[in-house]
């Protein structure tokens, strides 16, 4: 009877060690797998870090050209200031949100200084 108990000890201690194999043969195959996509991810990251440090500097090119532009004819200002609003969103996805949307509503609209008098009591005091 002592034997039978040895041998049924032994044998659960092998299937708890094949399991415990098992498992950390799992999480290998799983770590691998993770690392996989985690160097795939990595990758396409730095594409789109990439395109984005190529866009910023084309916007302000056409930013550029825009204010020579509106130096030429004013008419034609107006235009282009509505078509450079246009192109303003895709910054506003590229940077943080608040201060893009900060950004992009100070630089549509630069004659109106209602908005800088209700943002700061101080100025509008004074």
């Amino acid at each position: 009877e002592a034997e039978e108990k040895r041998k049924k000890d032994e044998e659960l201690e092998k299937q708890k060690q094949l399991e415990e194999e098992s498992a950390k043969e799992d999480a290998d195959s799983k770590l691998s797998k993770v690392l996989d996509r985690l160097d795939t991810l990595e990758g396409v990251v730095k594409e789109i870090v990439d395109d984005k440090n190529k866009v910023p500097s084309a916007d302000i090119q056409t930013k550029e050209g825009v204010v020579k532009k509106d130096e030429v004819s004013p008419s034609k200002a107006s235009d282009l200031k509505s078509s450079a609003s246009d192109t303003q969103p895709v910054t506003v996805k590229s940077k943080d949100s608040n201060c893009a949307a900060n950004a992009s509503a100070n630089t549509a609209q630069p004659n109106s200084k209602g908005n800088g008098d209700k943002a700061s009591p101080a100025d509008s005091k004074s």
